[in-house]
């Protein structure tokens, strides 16, 4: 007990007691065992989640291959026709409408606008990045109360002759979920966008070739010659990266492309200008390239921010040999993740030209919905329904996002844009791809400045003067954002009761915000119109309060309202 140990400390020799040593040793033991406790901990955890995804996948697996003909093929149908929790409804309107509204509605809060739900044909939904966008399911749910499948049998409704071939119009399409799920039920698709990047990613989408199995073929040379050029890269430069990059592949790319450009042309004088397909096919599959390329590359991303995520469980138990790293890495590198990107869009194209017949009927075209056309002349007020999302009040800003997808967009250099696939079609606006507005924009250089010492300004297919209810627009002036919104709404309604057929039913999705109830001056702007309010559905998200158990809108409101184009009488 009365034990001192001398230590010399800093020149100077002390005399300390024995007592101070061991609780010093054992503080520094306690804190040893808990962090290597700490890191066991995180350790099995990460196991505990790994077995977890494993018995799930098995699970899966099994499930599929037990399932029989006997079992429901559409559990998500089935399954979203019972009322959550988790959000509140408000209806108004009869039942019979109501209830579909709300089964859509509930199908688009599951599932959201990305995913595709299982059991539900996918084809080409989801494929390509898009700001905002309605779920599949719920489209072709809303398409069935457009069209009054269900309510009542009619024996002169045929589908299948194309004279009497109904046909539904989105004057907001976006990614073309709506066209793509009315081509699928054998309907005349009409879709309208003013955004270059909406009409890039519906352009490829909804492309039916003549010849699939020619654009296959197509695809799959082009991707070998791209492969080939990225290793004669890696060989004749030793500070490239093996594993390749992107910026590799979009040269890679744009040089196969080119080579194949000049054949083209060669054969094509040749052969008295003959082609083997038209020429919008012929510049959607080049475009279609870069397409797969910019979703390989945000799959890539998002793929290494999951792993970034994943490192606080500690690192992987280290394998025998290296050869299961080496494959890792070959296996998600940038070449992979893009051959793989292509083979699924090839499948998906093919998947959509099955579901439809070889052929479809669907014309996407540039425009503000606004102003312009929403259909060819000899259609307007032909047209059977329409479905579709308008941008919400003050939420997005869809020309600030194309922008910055256009900046990423991997074609050519920033003087010169997409040399190699630039269209030269010129014909009418309306035969124009519709991916050629996105590909063939120039990209302003932000170190070249004017007299005046301000960046290039971009060209007039991403002006903000052509969207409306911007975030950007409310930032600039809130006091006058409700009335200019009010403004577009009466606008682009008066534009769609133009193009809708007597009788013809419109479905609107709009959530709220910017202190806008969209549902009421939905609602007020198309009754002044001429519309009629059928029916409406709200869904608001709800969380619990701990402490109090209070209950609050975690979300804004979104709203499905159903109407009706009045049908005339004689006298009027």
């Amino acid at each position: 007990d009365d034990t001192f140990v001398t230590v010399s400390l800093l020149g100077k020799e002390k005399h300390i007691h024995m007592r101070v040593v061991a609780s010093s040793l054992f503080a520094f033991r306690q804190q040893e065992l808990r962090r290597k406790q700490h890191h066991h901990r995180h350790h099995h955890q990460h196991h505990a989640y790994e077995r977890k995804r494993r018995r799930n996948r098995c699970a899966i697996a099994s499930n599929i291959a037990t399932k029989t003909t006997e079992s429901p093929p559409l559990e998500y149908y089935e399954h979203t026709k019972i009322p959550s929790t988790e959000f509140t409804e408000t209806c108004h309107g009869p039942e019979e409408y109501t209830s579909v509204l709300l089964h859509a509605m509930r199908m688009q809060w599951k599932h959201g606008f990305t995913h595709v739900p299982n059991g539900f044909r996918r084809v080409t939904h989801g494929f390509g990045e898009i700001l905002a966008g309605m779920q599949p399911a719920a489209a072709e749910r809303c398409v069935e109360l457009l069209l009054r499948r269900g309510e009542a049998e009619d024996d002169d409704h045929d589908t299948s002759k194309t004279e009497n071939k109904e046909s539904v119009l989105d004057p907001f399409c976006g990614g073309g979920t709506v066209p793509v799920v009315a081509m699928t039920n054998g309907l005349i698709a009409y879709g309208t966008d003013v955004s270059p990047l909406a009409l890039h990613v519906c352009g490829h989408r909804v492309w039916v070739p003549e010849n699939v199995d020619e654009e296959e073929t197509w695809l799959r040379e082009r991707m070998k010659k791209i492969e080939a050029i990225v290793a004669d890269e890696k060989d004749a430069d030793e500070n490239v990266n093996p594993l390749g990059s992107f910026a590799s592949i979009a040269v890679a790319v744009e040089k196969a492309i080119s080579v194949e450009s000049e054949d083209d042309e060669s054969n094509s004088s040749s052969s008295g200008n003959e082609s083997n397909s038209n020429s919008i096919d012929s510049t959607t599959r080049k475009t279609a390239l870069f397409f797969c390329l910019a979703e390989a590359e945000r799959r890539h991303f998002v793929r290494q921010k999951r792993n970034k995520r994943k490192k606080r469980f500690g690192k992987r138990r280290a394998t025998s040999n290296g050869s299961k790293s080496d494959r890792d890495d070959s296996y998600y590198s940038p070449l992979s993740f893009y051959q793989r990107c292509v083979d699924e869009y090839i499948f998906r194209v093919k998947d959509l030209h099955d579901a439809v017949g070889g052929a479809a009927d669907v014309v996407i075209r540039k425009g503000d919905a606004r102003f312009d056309d929403l259909v060819p002349k000899d259609k307007i007020g032909t047209v059977s329904g329409i479905l579709t999302s308008p941008p919400y009040p003050g939420v997005y800003d869809y020309v600030s996002f194309a922008r910055k997808q256009r900046s990423r967009f991997r074609v050519g250099s920033t003087a010169g844009n997409g040399s190699a696939i630039t269209t030269t079609i010129e014909e009418t606006e309306s035969e124009k791809p519709p991916t050629s507005y996105y590909v063939d924009a120039k990209v302003p250089d932000s170190n070249e400045l004017d007299e005046n010492g301000n960046r290039a300004p971009w060209s007039d297919d991403f002006s903000s003067a052509n969207e409306f209810g911007a975030k950007r627009e409310l930032r600039k002036d809130p006091s006058a954002f409700n009335d200019k919104w009010t403004q577009s709404q009466t606008q682009w309604l008066k534009n769609a009761y133009k193009t809708l057929k007597p009788s013809g039913r419109m479905l609107v999705m709009i959530g709220d915000g910017a202190n806008v109830d969209a549902l009421k001056s939905t609602v007020v702007c198309a009754e002044q119109l001429g519309f009629t309010l059928l029916a409406s559905c709200s869904l608001a998200l709800l969380r619990t309060m701990e402490s109090t158990g209070t209950v609050y809108n975690g979300a804004r409101k979104e709203h499905l309202i159903l109407f009706e184009k009045k049908l005339l009488s004689k006298s009027e």
